[in-house]
């Protein structure tokens, strides 16, 4: 008795070890994320907490931007924290433009943040302009 597939087997098998991949690669996402965030917390222990970071906008969704500071730490910048309009993303331009005064932040604009808060056991971290 042999412990290869038959070749009707194949696409189901292949479509499990795929989804199994998906998982692992999440939960080592997760992993990354919540080793960073404690990481963060230390340095912002030395450094202080009102320490400003130079980083780049790597994500934009309607709700915020994704910052990368620091050479490996990742961020949200929440839109409330935006200052004095409602910014909306357009796609067609990478970024996002404010509705009443068109300022705008665009993907791979420098940026610079400060550290609001971290939530060490999701991986999460929060940001405002500095």
């Amino acid at each position: 008795m042999s412990d290869e597939p038959l070749p009707d087997e194949l696409p189901a098998l292949a479509e499990h070890l795929s989804a199994r991949e998906r998982e692992a690669a999440d939960v080592e996402y997760q992993a990354d994320a919540i080793c960073l965030s404690w990481l963060l917390e230390a340095r912002l222990f030395e450094l202080g907490w009102e320490h400003c970071f130079e980083g780049e906008i790597v994500g934009l969704i309607g709700s915020g931007l994704f910052v990368r500071f620091g050479e490996v730490f990742e961020g949200f910048l929440p839109a409330r924290r935006l200052p004095g309009d409602y910014f909306e993303v357009q796609p067609a331009r990478h970024g996002t433009a404010g509705r009443r005064g068109g300022s705008a932040f665009r993907l791979g604009d420098p940026i610079e943040v400060r550290v609001e808060a971290i939530r060490r056991a999701e991986g999460k971290v929060e940001l405002s302009l500095a």
